[in-house]
């Protein structure tokens, strides 16, 4: 059945090239313009998070509420206070032209609380005093008393004499200085920026630096969007500041300008890395084989087979994720295996015939199993990553699963019809290729002469490694920074920095969002969470907040506030006023304004209004307003038990800064607890930073799992292909081994990353083997590489992390997938190099001749992920380098530990001639390519 199929191929190879061709072709033109009309490309990390998580479900709940959290600062800087001061009114002036792109723009900063003192002042003379809290009540009092009106008015006789202006302005609206009371409102409406500037612009503590802070109307993730928004601001930039550049530089930072670099730099990078990893190793292919004429008729098909896979993805998913973003790189270093096998057996093939048709299908019929054997276990393990809740690994795994049984069709067919084309219109025949030996015959005289010593250093390392993985590996070894996977020196990134430094603001901050019925009793538990607020700011644990109590009172806090001014009769303090006022040399006729107000908080006094949201809108803080409260009719999870509908505040709260790092999971989960539920209300937090650790516990849950079902699907795969597969299908002990595996396997999706999980690993992987190859010893010993390789590698990424902190050599979003690929690419090599021994019974030919195909395919696939290692992504860096690592471990723990093993006891774990139980057929015989498998 088997062969029918590849002589099919074949067919299609040799009668049809030129339809092959043309199909691939088109498939490929598909390909780009399904790119050019549906590409896009992720690099915002919210939209990959996955479904049902608490704290993710927790950002998409605040996020589609409230719209996008994201803004743009537009920040000027300056070696000397003076320049900064002098471009203010320049700001105010781009802050105008701002304003005018209401179609983009929805609201511009750039003093802190400029709309809401305003605000404050409309409202001063009613319901502004509703803003007053228990906390206030002292101060008043001393101000309406006649020793603390005379304290005022003395201070007011101060300002008199040193400046009329600010007398007028001031003193005569607002005598007793109420608007003192007053700021400390204000400030908390302020946002996220606090000053010390005079005039209140958003500037840095040393006065150098300048910020003005844009909430547009679209969300970061919309990459569209953000280019037209950052042309605008530029060239607005551009016109305004002008000439004054030369005094000052003008950048921007915030999530829309880290959005459009983040875009153009996954674009550059993922047609860098392709570029050079097909470079690469059609460069080493050139070498090893001395045909560099070959390098278009192998290229072409790798190449297609990455364009497929693009076009694919954004018929899939319909993007590039920043995650999903190496792809094409994998690809090739994968796919040139592929290649390799084809043509060597076409070029042998082609020697010893002067038949095209015979060489073709000899080439197809011959090599074409392998090559499936290989796609498929590579396929499986990358396509095992899927399980995965994280929607950007789940990418990554479906692209790079498809994209290597795309690599393996178009060298099964695409090749094939090259070199037919080739013949056909060239008349050019092949000759057999000299394939370097890469120093092989070296190495299997030394594995031979210190087999013993070799054997014994390699796996007594990694027995260490084993232990010290085991017993030492925590969370710790994984990078849960999203930061971290982005490129390292990005100018971006480092002005948003200099302002969280200069601002002393962290731009990771979280949000408390409470539900319930109505939109008092979700106001009253915002309330609540902010008095524990308070307590978390005086012990440092937050360094601020905004909160919608902060615009509108509690309705209890109001009626307080109405029950104390109410004690007072207006008019009489209007008369004492007077009365105090002339004593102080002052002209009491020139307090109009004064007693109007006075006469007016009267009258509200006799009918009060309630400060509501109507009051925010109305006085120009609708805007405001959205970011902090709506009604909804979903269900919203709080916790695991209870759901609410009704109405969402939120409050978002600052948590302290930490130098060289972030805050600790534990860290969060107190401040949560802290802040906790509420009567009247539920309360829930959630962050960035909470997600990113969610994330990481999700997917070392997940990669548990995951690692055992590609162990699972590989051994499968490897019953079906070879020798004896069927039977052992059959054997009572298959199905006993599937009934204990398949229930193991279920549990396991509940057991974290852990010595238990390990030994199930390995506990089924050795049963699965053991069917394969048949005795204990054999199973054991062909596994060794793979398992010693993995490990090696694991305990190399942190050893470096320990001397060199920083490295790159943690596990990440992106590079955990390493951990069931390294499987899926390296699970051959020890069955191979085993069956090769049992074949021959000699170290030699395993290591000369097998060892030739393993060293060529490692190295193609060390080129196709080193070349990541130059990515400016540095979650996509650490994947080509933990992969090259690994890759490179499993290949030394094969050649020269299994081989050195082999030689040393191979008599006692592989007979020459054994005969099996169903009909004396020597088990070697079920080796690929063996007179067995070609008569079957």
């Amino acid at each position: 059945m088997r062969r029918r199929i590849f002589r099919a191929l074949a067919h299609l190879a040799l009668h049809h090239y030129v339809a092959v061709l043309a199909v691939s072709v088109l498939l490929t033109a598909g390909a780009v313009v399904i790119g050019g009309m549906r590409g896009k490309f992720a690099t915002n990390l919210s939209s990959l998070l996955p479904p049902g998580a608490k704290y993710c479900e927790g950002l998409r709940t605040v996020v589609g509420h409230f719209g996008s959290l994201d803004i743009l600062l537009c920040v000027l800087e300056a070696d000397r206070k003076e320049d900064i001061d002098d471009a203010k009114p320049l700001v105010e002036k781009f802050a105008e032209r701002l304003a005018a792109h209401d179609d983009m723009i929805e609201r511009v900063q750039y003093k802190v609380g400029q709309e809401q003192e305003k605000f404050i002042r409309e409202q001063l003379a009613g319901k502004g005093y509703l803003y007053l809290d228990e906390e206030d009540f002292p101060q008043i009092e001393e101000k309406l008393s006649p020793e603390g009106m005379r304290k005022q008015l003395d201070l007011a006789m101060s300002v008199f004499r040193g400046d009329a202006a600010v007398f007028r302005q001031r003193v005569l609206p607002d005598p007793l200085n109420f608007l003192e009371v007053f700021d400390r409102h204000i400030s908390k409406m302020g946002g996220n920026f606090r000053t010390k500037d005079a005039e209140r612009y958003i500037t840095s503590s040393d006065g150098r630096m300048l910020v003005v802070s844009i909430k547009a109307k679209g969300v970061a993730q919309d990459l569209e969007f953000d280019h037209r928004l950052m042309k605008m601001v530029r060239k607005d930039a551009e016109e305004v500041f002008g000439k004054a550049h030369e005094r000052f530089d003008v950048g921007f930072t915030g999530s829309f300008a880290i959005a459009v670099q983040d875009d153009m730099t996954l674009r550059s990078d993922i047609l860098y890395t392709f570029g050079i990893s097909l470079a690469a190793v059609l460069a080493l292919f050139a070498l090893a084989f001395k045909r560099f004429g070959m390098v278009f008729y192998v290229g072409t098909p790798l190449a297609m087979s990455v364009v497929w896979t693009l076009g694919l993805a954004f018929t899939v998913f319909g993007r590039i994720s920043i995650i999903s973003g190496g792809f094409a790189a994998i690809l090739v270093g994968l796919g040139i295996d592929f290649a390799i096998h084809t043509y060597n057996r076409y070029v042998e093939e082609r020697r010893v015939t002067d038949s095209l048709e015979e060489a073709v299908e000899n080439a197809i019929v011959k090599s074409g199993e392998g090559i499936f054997f290989g796609a498929v276990t590579t396929s499986i393990a990358f396509f095992g990553v899927t399980i995965t809740e994280f929607s950007g690994l789940k990418e990554l795994g479906f692209l790079a699963g498809a994209g290597v049984l795309l690599g393996m069709a178009a060298m099964l067919l695409v090749l094939p019809a090259l070199l037919v084309a080739r013949e056909k219109i060239g008349r050019t025949k092949l000759g057999k290729p000299e394939i370097y030996s890469f120093g092989l015959p070296y190495l299997s005289s030394f594995v031979q002469k210190h087999a013993a010593a070799a054997a014994s250093v390699l796996f007594g390392l990694g027995a260490v490694a084993v232990a010290v993985v085991l017993l030492t590996i925590t969370t710790e070894m994984f990078d849960s920074e999203f930061a971290n996977l982005k490129p390292k020196h990005d100018p971006v990134m480092e002005l948003q920095k200099r302002v969280m430094d200069g601002l002393n603001w962290n731009v990771d901050k979280a949000m408390v969002f409470t539900v319930a019925p109505t939109f008092e009793e979700a106001l009253e538990a915002a309330a609540e969470v902010r008095g524990n607020v308070y307590g978390l700011e005086k012990e440092g644990e937050l360094t601020g907040h905004t909160s919608l109590v902060d615009y509108i009172p509690t309705r209890k806090n109001q009626e307080r506030v109405l029950e104390f001014l109410g004690r007072y009769d207006f008019a009489k303090v209007k008369e004492q006023f007077r009365a105090v006022a002339g004593e102080a040399g002052f002209n009491p006729k020139g307090f109009r304004d004064f007693y109007m107000r006075l006469d007016e908080l009267a009258e509200f006094l006799e009918k009060p209004e309630f400060i509501t949201l109507e009051t925010l809108e109305q006085g120009g803080l609708e805007t405001v307003a959205r970011g902090f409260t709506t009604a909804t009719d979903d269900a919203i999870k709080i916790d695991d038990l209870r759901y609410r509908t009704g109405h969402i505040v939120v409050t978002y709260i600052q948590p302290k800064r930490m130098e060289g790092g972030g805050l600790s999971s534990a860290w969060y989960k107190d401040v949560e607890k802290r802040l906790g539920a509420r009567p009247g209300g539920l309360a829930a937090m959630t962050s960035v930073r909470q997600v990113g650790y969610e994330l990481r516990d999700i997917v070392y849950d997940d990669f548990a799992l995951i690692t055992l079902l590609v162990f699972l699907g590989v051994w499968v795969c490897l019953l079906v292909t070879f020798s004896g597969s069927l039977r052992a299908l059959r054997r009572p002990l298959t199905i006993l081994i599937m009934a204990v595996l398949v229930p193991l396997l279920m549990l396991a999706g509940g057991i974290p990353f852990s010595v238990i999980n390990v030994t199930i690993v390995a506990g089924g992987v050795f049963m699965g083997t053991l069917m394969l190859l048949g005795r204990p010893l054999r199973a054991l010993v062909a596994l060794l590489p793979i398992a010693t390789g993995i490990f090696w590698m694991v305990a190399v990424m942190m050893l470096a992390e320990k001397f060199m902190p920083g490295s790159g050599f943690k596990f990440n979003y992106i590079n955990v997938i390493v951990l069931p690929a390294i499987i899926g690419i390296g699970i051959d090599s020890g069955i191979h190099l085993v069956h090769r021994y049992a074949e021959d019974g000699e170290v030699g030919p395993s290591v000369e001749l097998t060892g030739r195909a393993l060293m060529m395919t490692s190295l193609t696939t060390m080129l196709g992920f080193g070349s990541l290692i130059i990515s400016r992504y540095r979650g996509i860096k650490s994947l080509g380098m933990v992969a090259s690592l690994g890759v490179f471990a499993c290949l030394v723990a094969s050649l020269v530990g299994l081989t050195a093993l082999l030689h040393w006891l191979g008599r006692y774990i592989v007979r020459e001639r054994e005969v099996n139980t169903d009909g004396g057929v020597p088990e070697a015989a079920g080796a690929p390519g063996t007179e067995a498998e070609k008569e079957r």
